[in-house]
């Protein structure tokens, strides 16, 4: 077992140099679809608008609208997919794979069925049995 840690941890010294661009290169893909997403919070597209409903105020909220509009902005751009073809599920495989994740998802979280409010009392539900 010692032998391959020790061939492990050679591969991964001889590969320092590759593996530090490669998290050099996830750092800047992160930023992108940061700045993407603040874009859209500011802009507010309307084809994000169309998609996941307008910029809530609740910061919470925010927050989440401005990931997904991230997603699907970083998803256009990485597809080169036109606004008004952001509902249309594609072809290639691994494309769809990205448009599951990036629209798809939040188009259904958008429309997930709003909370109804209940009325509450003391007894709601329950018999006295007097």
């Amino acid at each position: 077992m010692s032998a391959e840690q020790g061939r492990r941890d050679d591969w991964f010294t001889e590969h320092a140099d590759l593996l530090a661009y490669r998290d050099r290169l996830g750092d800047a893909v992160a930023e992108r679809r940061r700045e993407l997403g603040l874009r859209a919070a500011i802009i507010q597209p309307a084809h994000v608008v169309d998609i996941i409903g307008p910029l809530p105020t609740a910061p919470h909220i925010t927050r989440s609208w401005i990931r997904a509009a991230a997603r699907i902005e970083a998803y256009r751009e990485e597809w080169g997919v036109e606004p008004q073809r952001l509902r249309e599920r594609p072809l290639d495989a691994c494309q769809e794979q990205g448009w599951k994740t990036a629209v798809r998802t939040a188009e259904l979280l958008a429309r997930r069925a709003p909370v109804r409010s209940v009325q509450r009392s003391v007894d709601h539900g329950m018999e006295l049995g007097w």
